[in-house]
């Protein structure tokens, strides 16, 4: 097709097709958010901790407890272990910073967390940094946690981050750092630094008391969403109650999810009618139409798989069926009046 004919072809039904599928899914984002229930202590289940109680499978129970570490953390780098949770290490090393003042570089000593390999200086003579190393911050997690019969999932530990001193109580060993009170030191003398020094840095989320809003999976607790994929999980050190953990949060109905859906799928289909890449329309046309029906087409496949009901995932299954109808319909109808 030449150039002249493509820019005679109408180009305002497909930019009034693209803003009708804009607008379907902005409607069914908003739709699905005023759906949503928030969480009420009325509906969390308290449990023991001691004992797991299969009527609670896959529901949002409420636990309080002490965790208990199986396996500790073990810092390969620094022969570090410890009976924690959780572990931060900060590394930082006593090394050469460039800073080009005016045009000319200027050095000076410093601990930093990033690395300044010297070899990018503008003049690496006299200010030569040993290789890097585990320089930064990096966490670890302990490979197995329980509180009381319940282990915690990965996802679950990961979102631990009351971080503090490391304690007594926590059993911490190192073997290759020198104790310099805050810190720990690897070097000769930590009042008098050389550059390539190292000082590392802990800090730990220990087993203390804790209070978990969480979901019951077999004999794991793991993070909980609710229908638009907010999470609702809760993790508070010491004794709460569910009371203070959902201060002043009301359960209120939905505000009419099914209309919302209908009206946003009608947009849907006929934005994706007016930017269908079916037809005797532009090469540039066609594309759009087509990542324009893709997208939509996720849209719908994410709905399904979103952890609500099984009722409503079977609802946005059937959408994307009907949706799929609709455009062949749409398809074969063009493709006989382009063959007339």
């Amino acid at each position: 097709m030449q150039y002249s004919q493509i820019m005679k072809r109408p180009v305002f039904p497909v930019a009034s097709g693209g803003i009708l599928l804009l607008a379907g899914i902005a409607l069914l984002f908003f739709n699905e958010g005023k759906g949503s229930v928030p969480i009420a202590p009325d509906i969390l289940h308290p449990i023991e901790t001691g004992q797991i109680d299969p009527r609670y499978e896959g529901r949002l129970v409420f636990l309080r407890g002490n965790l208990r570490v199986v396996e500790p953390i073990f810092d390969a780098t620094f022969n570090m272990a410890g009976n924690v949770v959780r572990l931060r290490r900060h590394v930082s090393m006593y090394q050469w910073v460039e800073e080009i003042v005016d045009g000319k570089p200027e050095y000076r000593l410093e601990w930093s967390e990033q690395a300044h390999p010297s070899n990018r200086f503008k003049q690496p003579e006299g200010h030569v940094n040993s290789k890097s190393g585990p320089l930064g911050k990096r966490d670890f997690t302990a490979g197995r946690v329980y509180l009381g019969a319940f282990a915690l999932s990965g996802r679950l530990l990961a979102r631990f981050n009351h971080f503090g001193p490391l304690r007594i109580e926590d059993e911490v060993r190192v073997g290759r750092l020198r104790d310099a009170g805050d810190f720990y030191y690897r070097g000769r003398d930590p009042d008098n630094p050389e550059p390539g020094d190292l000082r590392v840095t802990y800090q730990a989320v220990s087993s203390i008391p804790v209070t978990l809003v969480a979901l019951q999976r077999g004999h794991f607790l793991d993070t909980a969403y609710d229908e638009t994929m907010r999470d609702i999980t809760v993790v508070k050190p010491g004794r709460q109650s569910p009371e203070s953990l959902y201060q002043g949060t009301v359960a209120v109905p939905p505000r009419s999810p099914w209309w919302g859906r209908v009206g946003s799928f009608g947009l849907l289909c006929i934005g994706l009618f007016l930017v269908s890449p079916f037809g005797d329309r532009s090469l540039t046309f066609k594309i759009s139409g087509t990542l324009l029906s893709a997208c939509a087409a996720f849209c719908l496949v994410l709905g399904a798989a979103q952890p609500g009901s099984f009722e409503e995932s079977i609802a946005w299954l059937a959408g994307g069926v009907l949706f799929a109808s609709i455009q062949f319909i749409f398809h074969v109808r063009r493709k006989r009046a382009a063959d007339r």
